[in-house]
């Protein structure tokens, strides 16, 4: 009787490698992409906006900033090589009032912006991220506003390029204004990417010919309240279907479940406060752990705060600090991962 070893070993080295070589992309890659909005610089807490005085008028919003920061974990795995990092983004908004219809009023808002990040040792988790956006609002009744949009996005990693991809999202989502210091709001949105160099790989863990892409489904529900005029609480939900053609233990097909619950504050005429916490669960169809013959499992934890400080009518100087873990049951992508950032808003 011949030995199954020389045969079974191959596979299995095979498919450890490719294994290990999957998981090493999800860490510079699917992460990363999570992680970008944890690098964004803080936004000035808005309290409910006041109408334009002229209908007609173009409400023009541009911004501009710069952040420099410490990573505790810019790879996200078990080395936490810390590493220093800039960024530096740019936001350009427009809303146009629309003449009002047998509806209510109605108006256009579309722009674009720019974020990038470069880190000083560890590049490889460098990425610049351009997304453009157009949206119609309508109001439907009273308290009821509807709205529907596009947003194209590309994102590139420099050093990465398995990642880049371009992202095509149509959004339709309505909010209902419940009484003055509460709303809510519903959303659903389809998008698709389609990754520029990172080929798929089959069943038999050879490489096919097509370029990944993925489907992600999402529907989120957000409730706000206004407490008093001086601060709001936000609570979302996020869930999210994604789908791939990438068929290796169908490596990219999972489901995603994220509660986000948010507080800003003004703490007086200049200063202002924002605190934060988020918990995600992402369940995978067939992806395997290393370990066992278990699904994979992810437990994403992220919890943070900063301060922000109007130094004049259009200059603002921030201090950011955020904590994120992943209790997964996969062990090659446990991570804990500490920012701390600063950095300073000019807006136009």
């Amino acid at each position: 009787m011949k030995s199954i070893y020389p045969i079974a070993l191959p596979v299995f080295i095979v498919s450890s490698i490719c294994a290990c070589l999957s998981c090493a992309d999800v860490q510079t890659v699917e992460e990363q992409d999570q992680k970008k909005y944890l690098l964004g610089p803080p936004r000035v807490p808005q309290m409910p906006a006041k109408a334009p005085e002229l209908k007609d008028a173009l409400d023009t919003d541009l911004t501009a900033s710069v952040t420099q920061g410490v990573d505790s974990n810019p790879l996200l795995d078990s080395t936490h090589k810390a590493d220093s990092y800039t960024q530096e983004a740019v936001d350009m908004h427009f809303k146009y009032q629309l003449p009002d219809n047998e509806l209510g009023s109605a108006g256009l808002r579309f722009g674009a912006n720019a974020f990038n990040v470069n880190y000083y040792r560890i590049t490889d988790v460098n990425i610049f991220d351009g997304v453009a956006d157009l949206y119609m609002d309508q109001d439907l009744c009273k308290d009821v506003k509807a709205s529907a949009g596009y947003i194209f996005e590309t994102m590139w990693y420099p050093h990465n390029r398995q990642g880049n991809y371009l992202g095509n999202s149509f959004i339709v989502s309505f909010k209902h204004k419940v009484t003055g210091w509460l709303y809510e709001r519903v959303a659903y949105r389809t998008e698709y990417r389609n990754y520029l160099d990172r080929k798929i790989m089959m069943n038999n863990l050879t490489q096919g010919s097509d370029l990944r892409q993925d489907i992600r489904n999402t529907v989120r529900y957000e409730l706000g309240i206004y407490l008093g005029k001086k601060m709001k609480f936000t609570t979302i939900n996020d869930f999210y279907i994604n789908e791939s053609n990438y068929q290796y233990m169908d490596y990219y097909d999972y489901w995603s479940d994220t509660v986000r619950l948010s507080l800003i504050a003004i703490l007086t005429k200049k200063l202002y406060g924002t605190a934060g916490f988020s918990y995600q669960r992402r369940s995978y169809y067939s992806r395997q752990v290393s370990d066992s013959e278990a699904y994979q499992r992810d437990n994403v934890y992220t919890a943070g705060g900063s301060f922000i400080y109007d130094i004049t009518k259009s200059l603002s100087a921030f201090v950011s600090y955020s904590h994120s873990e992943d209790h997964t049951n996969e062990p090659l992508e446990r991570y804990v991962d500490t920012l701390y950032s600063g950095g300073m808003t000019y807006s136009f």
